[in-house]
């Protein structure tokens, strides 16, 4: 696929945002059901963003460059997973390897980094885990896609609010409510690769006040029956197909129960998923090679808002992160069978408190003053198959305090500024700044103008994880990686239902920890290794098309490269482009949503590239088809493109085999109870 296919998918989007633009006329939005979820993806039906300043305010408004995905986004455009609606965003991308799903942003994408630099909040909750510091955006996530209520996406850096991991950016889960669901809903799919899925959800809005959300989901696939790597094509055992271990299998749970100020959440989850890849040097289709994780939560919170003007937020949350890995080695010796299998596994557990006030002071001034805390009840690294390579129980912990005031000078100039300070064990205290200005020259332009540092903490598997020094050693000493980043945001609304806006964004990555191998004794180990010099830019228009539906085209050209060699990053894509449209049909009764993704070529870890490839995705969704019952069929790369992710360090390929074409038929039924 030639790179300037990225920009014929751009082309063709400003060619149908212009006739838009042009011949818009205000028009009375239709009842149908099927109508209103389209214009449910216009910018101004967007609802205001929380995560960027803990307080809701107008998206122009924020000190941040914001991305917004609505749950009637994901229901159109057939997301399954939270990564793939983040992919669904300008300038984002993941990766998979089969087992995890990482993320990418600006250009940085380091194979195999378990998104320790993006802070992932559940209703402003930190889940970023205290073992890996790993934000969940697939499968393993313990929150199902079917209660999302919609996915805020605060790009660039947030540690001046949120501490650690808030690097290249927040994203902020806010979860469904019991006015989301008058009865009881049943969800059931079927798809490709012998997959099956079911949701139940109930909400209740009880007379004495309490309202109560329940909800659980099963998943089960077969995955591909068989996968075929090269790299392992070198016996007459298994010809280097993997047979049948591609199977992946999750539980989830929620429940919210809120009454006035109070409001208590707990969400769980576990995922056992086995791996083809034979990643670590492990024996190759072999069916004890598999990984499991679990995570729950259960938060407490208090919301208050005095009559002063006074808001306050506390909470305090208790939460859990489970692993087991299963790794079979081949120690035979003179033709004797000898296969043992190495795990891991780890146990965390933790509590998390915030408390902060938010005060409008002065008229023009409002302030947000708050703590945070991170105690760590458990984070246990093991490691054993005959014997105990690694126990360690090393239980760090850090607290932080921040500031943050919006200067609002006047109707169309506004002023944020704010730092927060964060002390660890493991390395010290840090302060983190953020700056911004926010113009409106015009009643339909914005300007944003933002600085900010971030830094992202190491995390006990980086610091402290080794196998018996067979292949690594612990690290014990790392610097926290920082960031200092500077970016422009124009957003221009061109008519009633069309907007464009362009980011410019340049940045400097110093202590960036990597994998690397110590030339003393060849064994790997974590390190802080290099720095990174990135730089991009980001537009996209958005709004409806020729009166005909909604959508948005979007185009990121970005560079990020080693700091003393120049070299471009492995897993660092230069050009992105995606379009998104959806339609109403057949009377309002059918919706038509098409995706088309263009990603450009990325340099491998071992030096080689893999292709570009677009790749499309379409999805039907009828509403109403009886009483309460709703269909959707979803088509993932359509025309069955053989594309490629690059594989991180502990894999034997250079490049992971990505999906064809596969089919999803979801069935959503309105109980009536």
């Amino acid at each position: 696929m030639r790179p300037f296919t990225s920009l014929i998918v751009l082309f063709l989007g400003l060619g149908m945002f212009a006739l838009s633009a042009a011949g818009d006329t205000p028009t009375a939005p239709s009842q149908s059901e099927g109508v209103v979820a389209s214009e449910l993806l216009l910018f101004e039906d967007i609802p205001s963003v929380y995560a960027a300043s803990k307080y809701s305010q107008d998206v122009e408004h924020a000190p941040s460059a914001v991305s917004i995905v609505t749950a009637e986004e994901i229901r159109t455009y057939g997301y399954r997973t939270l990564g793939d609606a983040l992919a669904g965003l300008g300038g984002v991308f993941t990766t998979y390897d089969r087992n995890y799903t990482y993320l990418g942003m600006r250009g940085l994408g380091r194979p195999g980094d378990y998104n320790t630099r993006v802070l992932l909040l559940v209703d402003g909750l930190p889940t970023n885990e205290n073992i890996y510091g790993a934000a969940a955006i697939g499968n393993e996530l313990c929150l199902d896609i079917n209660m999302i209520d919609r996915i805020e996406l605060i790009r660039g850096p947030s540690s001046s609010l949120y501490g650690t991991s808030a690097f290249f950016g927040v994203i902020n889960v806010i979860t469904k409510d019991v006015t989301d669901f008058d009865s009881p809903q049943l969800s059931l799919e079927r798809a490709s690769l012998g997959t099956t899925k079911g949701t139940l959800t109930y909400g209740k809005a009880l007379p004495n006040g309490v309202d109560l959300l329940l909800s659980s989901s099963y998943f089960d696939s077969d995955g591909h029956d068989e996968l075929y790597y090269s790299e392992f094509d070198d016996d007459n055992v298994t010809g280097g197909i993997a047979r049948k271990l591609d199977q992946e299998q999750y539980k989830r749970a929620l429940a919210k129960i809120s009454y006035k100020t109070f409001a208590l959440q707990a969400a769980w989850g576990e995922r056992d998923k086995s791996i083809p890849t034979a990643p670590w040097g492990v024996v190759f289709a072999d069916s004890r090679s598999r990984t499991y994780d679990s995570q729950f939560f259960i938060d407490l919170k208090h919301e208050h808002q005095s009559s002063g003007g006074l808001n306050l937020l506390a909470r305090l949350t208790y939460l859990g992160y489970t692993f087991d890995g299963g790794y079979p080695y081949d120690y035979s010796e003179d033709e004797e069978p000898y296969i043992v299998v190495n795990k891991d596994e780890d146990v965390g557990r933790w509590w998390e408190g915030e408390a902060h006030l938010i005060k409008n002071v002065w008229a023009k001034h409002r302030f947000t003053a708050g703590a945070q805390f991170r105690a760590s009840a458990r984070a246990q690294q093991k490691n054993y198959d005959e014997e105990v390579y690694l126990n360690s129980r090393h239980r760090p912990g850090y607290w932080g305090i921040f500031l943050q005031d919006e200067f609002v000078a006047t109707d169309r100039f506004r002023l944020s500024l704010g730092g927060r300070y964060d002390q660890y064990e493991t390395f010290g205290g840090t302060f983190n700044p953020r700056f911004a200005v926010v113009y409106q020259p015009a009643l339909k332009t914005t300007c944003k103008i933002m600085y900010g540092t971030a830094f992202r903490a190491p995390s006990n598997y980086e610091l402290y994880y080794h196998d018996g020094y067979y292949s690594t050693k612990p690290a014990n000493k790392l610097d926290p990686e920082t960031i200092e980043t500077a970016e422009l945001v124009l957003s221009q609304k061109l008519s009633q239902s069309a907007r464009a806006s362009i980011n410019v964004y340049t940045y400097r990555v110093k202590d960036l920890i990597d994998y690397g191998e110590d030339a003393d004794d060849e064994l790997f180990v974590f390190e802080n290794i290099s720095e990174v010099d990135g730089r991009g830019i980001e537009m996209e228009l958005q709004g409806r098309v020729l009166g005909l539906g909604s959508g948005r085209v979007s185009y990121a050209l970005q560079e990020a490269k080693d700091a003393t060699t120049g070299e471009i990053l492995s897993n660092s894509p230069k050009y992105m482009a995606k379009c998104h449209f959806s339609m109403p049909i057949l009377q309002d009764k059918l919706q038509v949503a098409a995706q088309l993704g263009y990603l450009g070529p990325r340099k491998t870890v071992q030096g080689g590239e893999v292709d570009a490839a677009t790749i499309t995705t379409l999805n039907f969704t009828t509403y109403n088809v009886s009483q309460g019952l709703d269909l959707s069929l979803a088509v993932y790369n359509v025309f069955d493109v053989e594309y490629y992710d690059p594989s991180s360090t502990e894999h034997t390929q250079e490049a992971i085999a990505q999906d064809g074409r596969t089919i999803r038929l979801r069935v959503d039924y309105n109980l009536g109870l």
